[in-house]
């Protein structure tokens, strides 16, 4: 690119002479050209040695890193997802099959997710609570998601196995969906700020 426009320069400089116009104003033209190009040059380097897009890392859940809540855990999730539905609070057993084929049917629409918020998590990273309900004649499990550094704060050792973790904020680092067992799918809820989703993340990232 220089060696041209240095090339250039030369023959700007033959046309003034030619026409009479002094070498000075046709060179400074030239060289004005010279650091426009250098200027482009150097921004588009920028731009690809710039920061890379955040992309999440998709792996399978780590099936230690999650609890079946009761009582008054359980009640108050159920408050949080199922406000103004007529989902209802029956207790039943949730199997571990059960949550192994709900977190097989959620990694593909978390991590999407994840991707359209630009969010740069690891899925093995969510500890996840679980809580049984029912909707119509269906058996629904309550999902309540968060990143490994909101287990144990605040509160004792493994609270998270016993209460509720709620944050305020923090985009996909806390999440909630609701899963309907025998349909294999996952109910619309309350997303902040953006509506009804099937994975409600808690304010945008």
């Amino acid at each position: 690119m220089f060696a041209r426009l240095e090339d250039g320069d030369s023959e700007v400089e033959k046309l003034g002479e030619q026409e009479g116009v002094g070498k000075g104003v046709r060179g400074s033209e030239a060289t004005n050209r010279l650091v426009a190009a250098a200027c482009i040059a150097l921004g588009i380097a920028g731009m690809a040695i710039g920061s890379p897009p955040k992309n999440p890392v998709i792996h399978p859940f780590d099936p230690t890193t999650r609890v079946i809540l009761t009582g008054d855990a359980a009640a108050t999730l159920l408050k949080m997802e199922g406000a103004g539905r007529d989902w209802r609070a029956e207790p039943w057993d949730i199997s571990s099959k059960d949550l192994d084929r709900l977190e097989r049917d959620l990694l593909p629409g978390l991590a999407a997710d994840l991707k359209t918020d630009e969010e740069s998590l690891d899925t093995k990273d969510y500890y996840r609570q679980f809580a049984a309900a029912r909707w119509k004649q269906y058996h629904v499990i309550l999902v309540n998601g968060f990143t490994s550094n909101l287990a144990d704060v605040p509160g004792p050792k493994e609270h998270w196995k016993h209460s509720l973790v709620m944050v305020l904020d923090g985009g996909c680092s806390f999440w909630r969906t609701a899963y309907v067992v025998e349909q294999r799918r996952f109910l619309l809820i309350d997303r902040d700020g953006s509506g009804r989703k099937t994975i409600a993340c808690n304010g945008v990232a």
